[in-house]
């Protein structure tokens, strides 16, 4: 049947480093020759060729990558093939390795950050308040104190601040890591949505950053990880009167308006929607965050 055989010609890898999430790429140029048996021995055909040279999304051999870890994560996405006319059963082979991991920096981390400010639309019933510490207010709903601002028991609108944050993060598939293997791990992601950050992340303080949930698309090997957070100035509470039995607000004389006696909310709590916290670290790892705090080249002084 004869043999092929596919030795690397010496020198021939080429390197083209770009940022994340562009990819880095190592071409390899290959000798492949076909030798038979016998004098009699029939060429197999083009495509016994084929299945012997490297095939799209394969791993490059040890040559290539050796013990470094980014070099690992080459895949083959590209390869082609040349008949050299002054040799029978020859060929040129071309396989262009690449991947999205950094072969030149090391640093295999990736998170990009998009922001964009809105409101929440709140009821007001008392300015110049206290925020309970971390969004939590205890468990007896104590009066939160400040000026009345409610006429009647109708509040004021307020327009909170807040800040809808992106986070964007890529998953190698093919690695052996995640829940199950080479997945994501999104029963985590899933069991997070409607919670709290239960430590300080990505500068936003204790209590104050909602996960909103999370999109995954595949390019390639890769996932393309879109963590959504919802950043509220009031840590997401709401003011909420005391009502009497029957459901009104509890009200007692307040203000006058115009020498008109109004009545105002008697007594008035903060309530937390999201009473729940959770560590983010499952999240964005704190290597993918350190890219947005520690962002390179260094500014030339």
């Amino acid at each position: 049947m004869g043999t092929f055989s596919f030795d690397e010609i010496p020198s021939s890898r080429q390197y083209a480093l770009e940022a994340f999430p562009a990819e880095c790429a190592v071409t390899a140029v290959y000798n492949v020759l076909w030798t038979p048996s016998s004098g009699s021995d029939p060429y197999p055909g083009d495509s016994a060729l084929i299945a012997a040279v490297p095939a799209p999304r394969t791993r490059p051999p040890s040559a290539i990558y050796g013990s470094d870890a980014y070099f690992k994560t080459l895949v083959a996405r590209e390869v082609s093939l040349t008949p050299l006319v002054e040799r029978p059963y020859s060929w040129r082979a071309t396989v262009r390795y690449t991947t999205r991991g950094p072969l030149h920096d090391g640093a295999g981390q990736f998170c990009f950050v998009t922001r964009s400010t809105q409101i929440r639309q709140a009821a007001l019933y008392r300015t110049g308040t206290t925020i309970p510490t971390d969004g939590d207010p205890s468990g007896s709903y104590p009066d939160i104190a400040g000026t009345r601002v409610d006429l009647n028991g109708n509040p004021r609108e307020y327009e909170v601040p807040q800040t809808l944050v992106s986070m964007e993060v890529w998953w190698d598939r093919t690695l052996p890591s995640g829940t199950p293997a080479a997945e994501p791990a999104y029963a985590t992601y899933s069991a997070t949505v409607g919670q709290r950050n239960n430590a300080a992340f990505a500068g936003y303080p204790i209590g104050s950053l909602l996960y909103r949930g999370f999109q995954a698309a595949p390019i390639d090997n890769y996932y393309r990880l879109t963590h959504t957070f919802l950043h509220d100035e009031w840590y997401h509470l709401e003011q909420i009167p005391c009502p009497n039995p029957t459901g009104q607000a509890l009200l007692d004389p307040g203000i006058s308006i115009g020498g008109v006696q109004l009545l105002q909310t008697t007594k008035v709590a903060y309530y937390q929607k999201y009473g729940s916290k959770a560590a983010f670290s499952g999240l964005v790892t704190a290597a993918q965050l350190a890219e947005l705090t520690a962002p390179v080249p260094t500014a030339i002084p």
